[in-house]
């Protein structure tokens, strides 16, 4: 009954701010990379994780729930997220080989990315060696988990993936993806622009 029993509290101005400076950062595949390598050393056990929110559109929670069961070697079931549940993603090879790696001698009920002592990751076990490892890097100090989902969104936009294709694989709503996912890079803006140039 916590739903009924708690008042819903306002999301103040601060947290609002952070959530906007959190979907300003943009990390390209060099930065990911770097990411990646800190993590290798402060946090190994993190790095498949981290590795699966760079692979795929999904909240870090959502790669944090994705069991064994979930993949049958080529489809992926998305069942746990905020929005969208139940989805199947179909994944390029290189990605499959990733999961199926992650999966090997694990029960179906298993976690495909786990603790050292095989609990599941979550945003209280993940953020303070996300924060370290970013700062390690040298990249912003507003780095966190979804920072990784924002980029890989980012990129897929860049792509120039139907925006509509871009919400389902994500699990979010076209009108999310513009007004907060569709912002422009340098490279985008100078190969759009550069279209009016004559030659």
């Amino acid at each position: 009954d916590t739903a009924w029993r708690k008042a819903l509290k306002p999301v103040t101005r601060k947290q609002s701010t952070e959530v906007g400076r959190q979907r300003e950062v943009y990390l390209s595949f060099a930065e990911r990379e770097a990411l990646l390598q800190a993590l290798q050393t402060i946090e190994p056990s993190l790095v498949p994780l981290v590795r699966s929110m760079c692979l795929l559109p999904l909240r870090p929670g959502a790669c944090a729930n994705l069991y064994v069961g979930d993949f049958d070697g080529k489809r992926l079931i998305v069942r746990s997220d905020k929005a969208h549940a139940g989805r199947v993603l179909f994944l390029p090879e290189s990605t499959a080989k990733f999961f199926r790696t992650h999966c090997q001698r694990k029960l179906p009920s298993a976690p495909i990315f786990s603790r050292l002592d095989g609990s599941q990751w979550s945003k209280d076990s993940w953020k303070k060696p996300i924060r370290k490892a970013a700062t390690a890097a040298n990249l912003s100090t507003d780095t966190v988990a979804y920072t990784l989902r924002h980029s890989v969104i980012t990129d897929l936009v860049d792509a120039g993936v139907p925006v509509t294709q871009i919400a389902l694989l994500s699990g979010t709503s076209v009108r999310m993806i513009e007004q907060n996912y569709a912002k422009l890079t340098s490279d985008m803006s100078v190969r759009a622009l550069g279209a009016l140039v004559s030659e």
